[in-house]
């Protein structure tokens, strides 16, 4: 149930780090996107660049969503103790023996 919750927060911080850092100043001081060519910090800087990040974050937000109602609902179909049911011999479908 800890590895379910902490999978859980991990997925929603994740998920918020990259839905809103994209936005931020926090992109534009980036040093790696400092340092690399030109063509790649106009790529970095574009908008639907951006958006994809974002949307990779909105991804994870959903999936840690998901993860914990999954977590929080019932397993409704439970395993028999005693395993599937036994069937006896079965005679072919054309009715031959």
């Amino acid at each position: 149930m800890l590895r379910q919750l902490l999978f859980v927060a991990y997925l929603v911080e994740a998920g918020l780090v990259l839905l809103i850092v994209p936005w931020s100043g926090l992109w534009e001081r980036n040093a790696f996107i400092q340092m690399a060519a030109a063509w790649i910090v106009d790529i970095a800087r574009s908008g639907w660049a951006r958006g994809a990040v974002s949307g990779i974050g909105l991804m994870l937000v959903g999936a840690g969503l998901a993860e914990a109602v999954s977590i929080r609902t019932p397993n409704r179909t439970a395993p028999s103790p005693s395993g599937p049911p036994q069937s006896g011999p079965s005679e072919p479908a054309d009715g031959r023996s």
